[in-house]
Formats: C-alpha cells, sequence, structure tokens
C-alpha cells in the first residue's frame, strides 16, 4: 500500500514539476497542433487509400488522444493569465473567455462550416469515403477537418467549436511568451486586450472557420523567432516547422509568410546551428516537412492544382467542373488593377471597419519600421511582404470580408506596434499622458466589450433553454433540412440535388450534390437548351429530388424547371417560405420561397 502511495506521489511531483516548467506553456501549443496535423494527415491517407475508418462508433482512444492536449493548452492559459496579467486585466479577460466558452455547448450555426467543414466530414459519414468534389474551398487541406472525424459523432461538432477555441487560447499564449522577454507588464496588458477585442476574433473564436488556427500558426512563427535568440536554438528551429506545418495544413494563405520565414532562415541560421541538431531532431523536422507538403501533393495528383481553388490560370485543373468552381468564387476579387490606388482603399477600408477590425490595430503598422531587440527588422518585413503578396493576389484585399486575412498578421503587428509606440512616445510624456494613453485602450475595449456580451445572448439562452429551433433560427433552410431528414428516404446511390443560395448543408443528412454558384455541377451551358438533357443530366448523378431556393435560381434553371414540372417530370412535394438571416445581431434578412420536387423518371 505505501508502495502504491509512493508511486502515485511520485507522479503527481512530476506532473507538478511539468507544470512549473517555464517551457510547459509552449510544448502545450506545440503538442496541440502537432497532434492536429499529424492525426488529421494520418486520417486523410486513409481515405485517400480508400480505407475508411471512425464511422460506426466512437473511437475512445482517439477521443483520449485528442482531448488530452486540448486540457494541457487550457492548463497553460490559467498559467499565464495568473502570472503576468494584473488583476483588472485578468478579471477582464477571464469574464471575456467564459463569454466565449458558452458557444462550444450550442451546436455550430455558421455559414463557413456549415457548408465546407462541418458538411465535408458530414459527407464521408454519409458515402463511407472521402469524395472529391468541384466545390470552392472543399478540397482545402484535409488536416483541419478530418482531424476531427473520429470524435464529430459526439453531439454537433462541439469537439470542433472546443479545438478553435483552443487555438485562440494558444494565440494568447504565444502573445504573453513574445511580450515577456520584452519585460513590460503594462504592454503585455494592453496587447492582449488590444488583440482579444476584435469583432473579427470574437467571430474566429466562437464559430467553425480557419481564421484563428491560421493566427496562431503566425503567432507560433514569430515566437520561434524570438526563441532562438534566447540560447534555445535547435527547439525553436523546431518549433519553426512545426508551425509552419500547422499553417500549412490549415490555409493556403501561410504560404503567403514562407518568402519572410526563408528570409529570416538564410539572415540567422548558421552551419555551426545545424551541425548541433541531432537525429532525432532531423527526424521531427522531417516529419514537419512531409505533413506540410502532403495537401499540396495530394491536390495535384487528384486535381491537377496544388493550391486550388487558385492560380487556376497557372495549374488548370484536369477536371473541368473545378476550374468552373474555382473562378466563379475568385472572380470576384482576385481581378481588380493592381494599383497603388486599391492597396490604399484596402487600407482606409481596414481603418473604417471597426465593426470587424479594431482600427487601433492598424494605426500601430507605421510603428514597426525599426529594429527590434531579439527580431531585428523581422515585423516589418513579415508585414510587409504578407500585405505586399496579398495585394498582388487580392488588390482590393478589404472588401467582402477579406479583410479577414489582414488577422493573420495581428500577432506580429499588436506587440511590435505597442513595444515601438510606447518607444516612440517615451520622449513625448508631457505631450501624452498616461491617462490619454489608457483611454485610447479603455474606451474601445469598453465598446467591443458590450459587443461581445450582445453577441453572446444567444448562446447563453441556447446554455439555459436547449432550444434547437431558437439558436438556428439563423441557420439557413435548417427546419427544411429537418423535414427532408424525417420525410424522404432514398435508395442505392440515389442523391438530392441541393439549389440554394451559399448553401449550409451540415444539417441535410441524405446524399446530396450542391449546385449552388460556388459549386462546379450543373454549370454546362448545353444541358439547358433542353428539358430532355437536363433529365440525361439528372440520372447521370442519380438525383432522386430536387431542393431549391426559388429565388436564388437564374432564369433559365426556373424555366426548365417549369418545363419539367408542366410535362409531369418533377412532382411538386413540399413549398415552404423560409427566413435568410443576413446580420444576426442587427436581425436582418430576406424571406425566401422553397420547393423540394421528386423527380419522376
Amino acid at each position: 500500500m505505501n508502495n502504491n502511495n509512493l508511486f502515485i506521489k511520485n507522479i503527481l511531483l512530476n506532473l507538478k514539476a511539468t507544470y512549473n516548467n517555464d517551457r510547459f506553456s509552449t510544448y502545450s501549443v506545440a503538442y496541440f497542433i502537432t497532434n492536429w496535423f499529424i492525426l488529421g494527415n494520418i486520417n486523410s491517407i486513409l481515405y485517400v487509400l480508400n480505407y475508411p475508418v471512425y464511422l460506426d462508433q466512437i473511437n475512445f482512444l482517439y477521443l483520449i488522444l485528442y482531448t488530452l492536449p486540448i486540457i494541457c493548452v487550457l492548463m497553460a492559459l490559467f498559467k499565464e493569465i495568473n502570472t503576468y496579467l494584473f488583476s483588472f486585466t485578468r478579471a477582464v479577460i477571464i469574464f471575456n473567455i467564459l463569454i466565449l466558452i458558452s458557444f462550444i455547448y450550442a451546436p455550430p450555426r455558421n455559414a463557413d462550416s456549415m457548408r465546407v467543414w462541418l458538411a465535408k466530414i458530414n459527407d464521408i459519414i454519409l458515402n463511407g469515403e472521402k469524395n472529391l468534389r468541384p466545390y470552392a474551398h472543399y478540397n482545402l487541406p484535409d488536416a483541419f477537418t478530418l482531424y476531427h472525424l473520429p470524435v464529430i459523432q459526439i453531439g454537433d461538432g462541439q469537439l470542433f467549436q472546443l479545438c478553435i477555441f483552443t487555438c485562440f487560447c494558444s494565440v494568447l499564449i504565444m502573445l504573453v511568451n513574445i511580450f515577456k522577454y520584452y519585460g513590460n507588464n503594462n504592454i503585455l496588458n494592453a496587447g492582449l486586450i488590444l488583440f482579444i477585442f476584435n469583432p473579427f476574433i470574437t467571430l474566429g473564436a466562437t464559430v467553425i472557420i480557419t481564421d484563428m488556427p491560421v493566427i496562431l500558426a503566425f503567432a507560433g512563427i514569430m515566437f520561434s523567432m524570438v526563441y532562438y535568440k534566447q540560447g534555445s536554438k535547435i527547439t525553436s528551429i523546431i518549433l519553426l516547422f512545426i508551425f509552419m506545418t500547422f499553417g500549412l495544413n490549415i490555409k493556403y494563405n501561410t504560404i503567403i509568410i514562407i518568402p519572410a520565414v526563408i528570409y529570416w532562415i538564410l539572415s540567422n541560421i548558421k552551419i555551426n546551428d545545424l551541425r548541433l541538431i541531432g537525429k532525432f531532431q532531423y527526424l521531427v523536422i522531417l516529419i514537419a516537412i512531409i505533413n506540410s507538403c502532403y495537401p499540396y501533393i495530394v491536390n495535384l495528383i487528384q486535381i491537377g492544382n496544388p493550391v486550388w481553388p487558385a492560380l487556376t490560370n497557372v495549374f488548370p485543373s484536369h477536371i473541368p467542373k473545378f476550374d468552373i468552381a474555382a473562378n466563379t468564387l475568385t472572380d470576384q476579387f482576385l481581378n481588380d488593377d493592381r494599383s497603388i490606388y486599391n492597396f490604399l482603399l484596402s487600407l482606409f477600408n481596414l481603418l473604417t471597419m471597426p465593426h470587424h477590425i479594431n482600427p487601433l490595430v492598424v494605426f500601430l503598422i507605421p510603428f514597426l519600421f525599426r529594429k527590434f531587440k531579439y527580431v531585428s527588422y523581422m515585423p516589418v518585413v513579415i508585414v510587409c511582404t504578407y500585405m505586399m503578396i496579398l495585394w498582388f493576389m487580392m488588390p482590393r484585399f478589404a472588401e467582402s470580408e477579406k479583410q479577414r486575412y489582414f488577422l493573420y498578421i495581428l500577432p506580429i503587428i499588436i506587440p511590435y506596434g505597442l513595444i515601438g509606440f510606447s518607444d516612440y512616445i517615451r520622449g513625448y510624456q508631457n505631450i501624452f499622458s498616461s491617462k490619454l494613453l489608457k483611454s485610447i485602450i479603455i474606451i474601445p475595449t469598453v465598446f467591443y466589450f458590450s459587443f461581445n456580451i450582445y453577441y453572446s445572448i444567444d448562446s447563453f439562452k441556447y446554455l439555459i433553454s436547449s432550444d434547437k429551433s431558437a439558436w438556428h433560427e439563423y441557420t439557413w433552410y435548417y427546419e427544411e433540412y429537418d423535414w427532408i431528414n424525417n420525410n424522404i428516404v432514398l435508395k442505392d446511390d440515389q442523391q438530392i440535388l441541393v439549389y440554394a443560395s451559399q448553401q449550409q448543408t451540415n444539417y441535410l443528412k441524405k446524399r446530396y450534390i450542391n449546385a449552388d454558384p460556388l459549386s462546379g455541377y450543373f454549370k454546362n451551358y448545353t444541358i439547358f437548351k433542353t428539358g430532355s438533357n437536363y433529365l440525361k443530366e439528372l440520372q447521370k448523378f442519380n438525383i432522386a429530388y430536387i431542393f431549391i431556393d426559388a429565388d436564388t435560381i437564374n432564369n433559365k434553371t426556373k424555366s426548365i424547371f417549369d418545363e419539367l414540372v408542366n410535362n409531369g417530370y418533377l412532382i411538386d412535394l413540399r413549398q415552404t417560405r423560409v427566413f435568410i438571416g443576413q446580420m444576426r445581431i442587427l436581425n436582418k434578412g430576406k424571406y425566401s420561397t422553397t420547393n423540394l420536387y421528386k423527380v419522376n423518371i
């Protein structure tokens, strides 16, 4: 008995020592993201090789592997907040975190998660395999989605949402780790407040989209550069590759930071540093490199374009439907003039969109143009090269919610912009009083904090009532999909064809294909020449039912449906009037008419 007690005591002492280690927080975040991209890619390989797993039951071993790094990150965040933040800042941040946690309990309802991420996982569960689909964003890196496949049937996707929230917590940890090397707690506290209280950051932490993981990748890359100058060169190099790999397995936008990273590697890492790297460390780096290349190689083989849906003019797909979907998506924002005017216009838009981004962050950019301790000119190199490449790819990068891409460099702009600003005003203390400087941070913080409380009213209501109908009031076609799930039975490989704008098809638990504007299906003009051509296309995909939003389809499609209904090839089963929410906070939206047809061929 005494031996057992001693054994348990030693385990607890070792755990305590690990927790108290200075690098516990950093290693927890690295463990979390490494677990994500390795297991996510393993799942992807299994499905690419047509070896489906995890479909019929919850895998408890995987659940343990999945939740353990999340627990470590949450413990690490508590440690960092408790150690480095002032009491008032700590209270504000903890309260805000509790607000955001309320969204984890509620089912996902955001557009991107419904039409792409969760819909992609649900598609695998419905079909027993991973399908290659010509739908914009659908074939982005698998690791982001397939990591969650083995646990997705627990609830409605809340564990996926928990991972996104954990990314938010990890970003806070990385920011604390960057700030603390500069020894100014005032800047650290102001920096965390400035990062947290941005509307798009709140959105990114509470819905299933790729923004927060990419922000985490950029924050980790910046921290790795700082850490390199602290004498931990081998560890920092490994961390750099791990964070780069994670970002590349989440979204192609991470490619934009590669030129700056290459510049840092060439100007900092010496031959002698490489000689210090052991065989095990080289193996870790090799694993990271293989994982970072994997999604691009898969897309190149399967589609013909490693970064689809981008660069279709450079990498034309060997499947025409894929280029149709990609060009439909990108034509709106990639083909503007690459002019200085458009660049300045985008910067102006960033400053005048406080409902998306706190303008104070944009105002910090000029203070990056200086040499910083530990990282020299890297902050301005990263920000300038990123924004120039973003402008080249997307001349108006602050329109149509593409200003979200600006969020990715917030972990660089905020800490070093604040440090630069602090050094600048040091000689102007008579002009800039401490009260004035505090008010610059406090006033927008109060505004955005109030916004977060208002934004979270729905999630708190759901915590109390668990009323899915009220929660999904703005989830497009939720009730219509629920009716289909309960009343329609598909045989063999029959499918439902869905015509709707910006579909949120995760809650449609039937086999289906999309034909909305971002899809490559049903885009060949010849199929609309005659009703018989269209019927042949329906037979090709074994379409048994068609669900349409009648107010979103074009006149050509509408005339085809009218002809087929009149000739008895389509039977109108159900017509509804639905509310399509446009802006949840202001209760804005419009009503649309939906029809469900049965194909009668």
